[in-house]
């Protein structure tokens, strides 16, 4: 496996797989059949992409000579995490009581939420193996 298939199993493929097994593990402790909620997992991808730009700092510390254009590529990713982390805390907040229930909810948060998290996470991945951060 080359370098880039390795970062694409360690950064991108594990977490979703790890967030799956959450929720699976979330829908077994509550022993409930599966509902919408155990899917509504755009926020912890979120939280997922924040978490690996404040870590790739550590990363980008260790090149020599030191990336200037990548520390600001990352400090500009981790804005935008905050960013898209409160929006996506927002888009929860609204959603998610019951009697939001409906097609909407269904899109909103299966759908569009997990979606922007999963794009975020990935656009990081392709960012980090293309050497830009």
């Amino acid at each position: 496996m080359n370098v880039e298939g390795i970062a694409y199993w360690s950064s991108f493929v594990i977490p979703v797989v790890l967030l799956g097994m959450g929720a699976l593990i979330d829908k077994l402790v509550e022993s409930v059949p599966f509902n919408r909620k155990h899917f509504f997992m755009g926020l912890d991808l979120t939280i997922y992409f924040l978490t690996a730009s404040m870590v790739n700092f550590l990363d980008l510390a260790r090149r020599q000579p030191p990336d200037s254009m990548g520390i600001i590529r990352n400090v500009f990713l981790l804005l935008a995490a905050i960013v898209m982390l409160i929006i996506q805390m927002g888009i929860h907040q609204v959603w998610i009581p019951p009697e939001k229930g409906g097609r909407m909810q269904l899109f909103m948060l299966c759908y569009f939420s997990n979606g922007i998290g999963i794009l975020l996470l990935y656009g990081f991945v392709k960012m980090k193996v293309g050497r830009l951060i």
